[in-house]
């Protein structure tokens, strides 16, 4: 009687459909995923998957790439502002176009102010301020590939002063390594080096970004010796840098090294060098600056806390994370806010606060609804379905159903999943698998 209830219930949910065979009945699961999350083991696992299980795996990347709440976070931003910053004044031909700001600013806004650095463009060449305001709203639309070629082009352009091309070349490093072209961005580096070296007097907080871009794409090559060395000497550059440009500066440098650490097994030392970071961040005269600066740390040492299994730290650390980035516009600043939330969620989960737990999806969702994020939105859909499925709130997650499979981003590439694919022959009533 107990089946037969449950089986009543699932078939009214479209969870399953029943197929009448005179006086009994037969019940299929009505999604094919549903179908293969329960008749495959994975992994010499005992235990069958969910569904919600089978749809994670269906759309995470193979390998060990981890969800995307759980990456640290390292906004290079405020510091890229302070780079171009440096360069002023090796150029009177700015016209009223600038780069400081735009880090506070939406998409669509940086949309426009490129469109409009793109015009100042065309009419003349060697507008600095427009040239560094179209490469850093490149590369904060993620168009990195565009970027590189942009700056490549605008630091060919004959008669521009050594620190600009430095500058420019710092633009195109940037670009290469947040495309994923390391090696390529630690080359170009390299071939800008000399003309850096020709300068009378260097900014230091170009100096700092140069190595900060050195050490990003050390780390993501491998090299932890050489991409500790290049952030090391990034902060001793913050240290000299002016006094709106320091603090930023500094507190980028301690939090690439603060994830470097933890990535390579010192968590320790690394929640030392990001509790630091949060510290330095604020002091920033910038509010935009301090606020994505100090949720990024907060944020890493949160992730740090929970993978360590001390939730209630972790959950504290989450909170400030999301309350200091809680007022920002950009894209970046509703990514922190919104990865933030979700590390609640999952740390009340682990507690057994599933209403808590509930509460911190929504409001993540709510916060998503502001950019384009449909790997994060995906991931946080597919947890909130996976924890009311465990409750037993059967009519509700058959409501999340449809907008769980339709958030599965289509460029992204699958996991293979075993099946058996049974067939029956109606000639001679033979089954085969």
């Amino acid at each position: 009687q107990t089946c037969s209830k449950q089986l009543h219930e699932l078939h009214r949910a479209g969870w399953v459909n029943r197929y009448p065979l005179g006086r009994e009945s037969r019940y299929e699961f009505a999604d094919v995923l549903t179908r293969m999350a329960f008749e495959t083991q994975l992994d010499g696992l005992e235990h069958l998957r969910s569904v919600f299980e089978t749809l994670m795996l269906w759309r995470s990347a193979p390998g060990t790439t981890p969800p995307e709440s759980e990456m640290y976070e390292t906004p290079w931003r405020p510091s890229l502002e302070c780079a171009a910053a440096a360069s002023k004044g090796n150029s009177n031909a700015t016209q009223g176009h600038s780069v400081q700001g735009l880090c506070a600013i939406p998409r669509d806004a940086l949309e426009h102010r490129l469109a409009d650095a793109r015009r100042t463009l065309e009419h003349t060449p060697r507008n600095v301020g427009a040239a560094l305001t179209e490469l850093y709203c490149l590369l904060a639309l993620e168009r990195f590939d565009t970027a590189a070629s942009r700056a490549h082009e605008l630091a060919a352009i004959p008669k521009r002063s050594t620190v600009l091309r430095a500058v420019l070349g710092s633009f195109e490093a940037l670009a290469l390594d947040e495309g994923g072209k390391h090696a390529q961005a630690l080359d170009r580096l390299q071939d800008s080096e000399p003309q850096t070296a020709k300068a009378k007097k260097t900014p230091a907080a170009m100096r700092a970004v140069r190595a900060l871009v050195t050490g990003r794409s050390e780390r993501a090559l491998g090299h932890t010796e050489s991409a500790l060395k290049a952030f090391t000497a990034a902060f001793e550059y913050a240290r000299d840098a002016d006094v709106a440009a320091s603090p930023v500066l500094i507190a980028h440098a301690l939090l690439e090294k603060g994830v470097l650490l933890a990535a390579s097994g010192a968590e320790d030392g690394g929640l030392r060098a990001l509790a630091y970071a949060e510290d330095a961040a604020r002091k920033s005269p910038d509010q935009t600056h301090r606020a994505l600066l100090e949720g990024a740390a907060a944020f890493n040492i949160g992730l740090i806390l929970a993978r360590m299994k001390q939730a209630d730290d972790a959950d504290r650390a989450f909170g400030r994370a999301a309350e200091a980035v809680a007022q920002l516009e950009s894209d970046v600043g509703h990514r922190i806010h919104a990865k933030a939330l979700l590390g609640r969620a999952h740390t009340s989960r682990s507690r057994g606060t599933s209403a808590d737990a509930l509460d911190a999806y929504d409001a993540a969702l709510v916060v998503m609804e502001a950019g384009p994020f449909p790997r994060l939105s995906c991931e946080a859909l597919l947890a909130k379905a996976s924890l009311l499925w465990s409750l037993g709130r059967l009519d509700e997650v058959s409501a999340l159903h449809n907008q769980v499979v339709h958030s599965i981003p289509r460029d992204t590439p699958g996991t293979a999943l075993p099946c058996l694919l049974y067939t029956s022959d109606a000639a001679d009533e033979e089954d085969s698998v």
